[in-house]
């Protein structure tokens, strides 16, 4: 696993040491983010403290999570609780995940799981480290990208199979897995307006 981790940064340390970030700022770059943050009237606006930087890119990064130009309504808002709610089927999962770790009763599924969402959370980290001078700096408030977890978003539903492998109630696995397998299709279908 550490030698899957040093191979994996290695491109990311690179970038840092030769331009001092993880992804480099180049002034055609720097152009485009001063611009839309012109265009869309952020440049002039104060420039938000980091806890509600940090409170904006979540919230961004929850609706944008289908970005579109089409207006929205409240219902298109609101059907973004399906994959709020599988998001914390998922955080529960690792957390069972890491309490099998603990007790030494891991499978391979759990040691994937716990890997896996701590490497969503290191991305965020520096995600949120990145963009937030880019903001300090610009005003430019679009940082929020889902597409980079893309790579990484096997994981949540591979989370909720260790949390329900915890559950005993048939009932309850039953209702979490219909859940799980309607969720995402019911999401898909009725949201057409986040296309």
């Amino acid at each position: 696993m550490i030698v899957a981790l040093c191979v994996a940064a290695g491109p990311y340390v690179a970038f840092v040491a030769q331009y001092g970030s993880p992804v480099p700022n180049t002034p055609a770059q720097i152009a485009l983010l001063a611009d839309g943050a012109r265009i869309a009237g952020w440049a002039e606006l104060p420039r938000k403290s980091f806890p509600a930087y940090l409170a904006h890119f979540v919230g961004m990064f929850i609706s944008d999570w289908m970005p579109t130009l089409a207006p929205r309504n409240a219902f298109h808002y609101a059907m973004l609780a399906v994959p709020i709610a599988a998001l914390g089927c998922a955080l529960a999962g690792f957390f069972v995940s890491l309490r099998r770790l603990s007790k030494q009763r891991e499978t391979a599924l759990d040691v994937l799981v716990i890997c896996g969402m701590v490497t969503i959370v290191a991305t965020f980290a520096i995600h949120i480290g990145y963009s937030y001078p880019r903001h300090v700096a610009t005003g430019f408030l679009m940082e929020a990208y889902p597409r980079y977890y893309l790579p990484l978003a096997a994981i949540i539903p591979l989370a909720a199979v260790s949390l329900l492998a915890a559950i005993e109630r048939p009932r309850i696995r039953a209702a979490l897995t219909s859940f799980l397998i309607a969720g995402p299709i019911l999401f898909r279908l009725l949201a057409a307006p986040f296309e």
